[in-house]
């Protein structure tokens, strides 16, 4: 009986000198970042989008996006590529919708260095309808992404068209369409368009 005693005290002995009832120090939680605002205007969608891509914060990018649906249910989110993308990938483009941009934009911001942050530049803003409930706009951008993709472009130009329309039940704006028009700057020959299909891909 000693014996059995004598072990037992070892045995405890032991594992307190492996500190295996010692707490742990905590891991500190990894937090998205994060400066998305209500959009309660519609100039602040564009905010929002600037801001979630050089957040790299899909949840934040997605919200910029409309989440209306028609009778079918189906989303009223409309991407047009431009029309060299359309004509090599047709198939695509035909069912694009809010989970292709989110996989595309999930894709490519796992391909991007923590350190590196995504720049969406936008110039030469033109208002092109006004409306109660719409807005409709048209910017020359350029989007400087430095990721690890091979045979991606990682900077892109062209000209964006949103419509960005109010939903009445929240007071939220969001964009409905975004039309993509390739950029005359031969400099950057590649659009947005193309980056969307080789991460989607």
């Amino acid at each position: 009986m000693k014996k059995i005693i004598y072990i037992f005290f070892v045995c405890i002995a032991f594992l307190a000198g492996c500190n295996l009832f010692s707490t742990r120090t905590p891991e500190t939680p990894i937090n998205k970042k994060s400066s998305y605002v209500p959009p309660t205007s519609s100039d602040i969608v564009i905010k929002n989008l600037q801001a979630s891509i050089a957040e790299k914060n899909v949840d934040d990018y997605i919200s910029c996006l409309s989440e209306f649906s028609d009778i079918s249910g189906s989303s009223k989110f409309t991407f047009k590529p431009t029309s060299d993308v359309f004509a090599a990938y047709a198939s695509i483009f035909q069912n694009w919708n809010l989970d292709a941009e989110r996989k595309y934009f999930n894709t490519m911001i796992n391909r991007i260095p923590n350190d590196i942050v995504p720049d969406l530049k936008l110039f030469n803003q033109q208002t092109i309808a006004l409306q109660p409930d719409s807005v409709m706009y048209a910017f020359d951008y350029i989007l400087n992404v430095q990721h690890s993709l091979e045979g991606a472009p990682k900077i892109v130009s062209g000209t964006m068209q949103l419509t960005i329309i109010l939903k009445q039940a929240t007071g939220l704006w969001s964009i409905s369409t975004w039309i993509d028009t390739k950029s005359s700057n031969d400099t950057i020959p590649y659009s947005w368009s193309w980056l969307k299909v080789k991460f989607f891909n």
